[in-house]
């Protein structure tokens, strides 16, 4: 997404209302005049045709990213979305079915999830999140080493781990 100019920042704020809040209504209204540095931001389409275009892209992301089913991981039936939204080699984003990807590339799906959970966080960097990126972490050593995590599992819950000697 584009950045936004110092005028542009300066217009978001003179539309807040009395309360300080600001609309999505609002913003359009205004944007729409030409004469506006909104109107010239680029995640506005002006153009009506290649802006339906652009939403319905959106309603199906939308729609794709809420479908579910029934996906058995372990022994555990669990559900899930169906599909997992990646970026290919090609830097274009697609989905895969979950089951493929749980089974032949779980890592890359657990990173996934992690790397959203990390640009939240960043969003609203609150001192209240930093247990939660020190989770996240831990969660990527251990899903890149499996053994390592077992042995954390069993630590925790105060389980011996004996090994038999080669």
């Amino acid at each position: 997404m584009a950045s936004l100019t110092k005028e542009m920042i300066k217009e978001l704020n003179s539309l807040r209302d009395a309360s300080g809040r600001l609309d999505t209504a609002t913003v359009v209204a205004f944007a729409k005049n030409p004469a506006t540095a909104l109107h010239e931001h680029p995640a506005f389409v002006w153009d009506v045709e290649a802006a339906a275009q652009v939403q319905w892209h959106a309603d199906a992301r939308s729609i794709i990213e809420v479908w579910t089913k029934v996906i058995v991981d372990g022994r555990v039936p669990k559900v899930m979305r169906a599909v997992v939204s990646l970026v290919g080699e090609d830097r274009q984003r697609h989905y895969e079915p979950t089951e493929t990807v749980v089974r032949e590339n779980r890592l890359a799906l657990i990173n996934n999830v992690l790397d959203r959970i990390v640009s939240a966080v960043k969003s609203y960097p609150l001192e209240e999140f930093d247990p939660l990126l020190e989770l996240v972490e831990e969660i990527r050593a251990n899903s890149s080493n499996p053994k390592r995590a077992a042995r954390r599992r069993a630590a925790r819950k105060g389980v011996l781990e004996v090994r038999p000697r080669a």
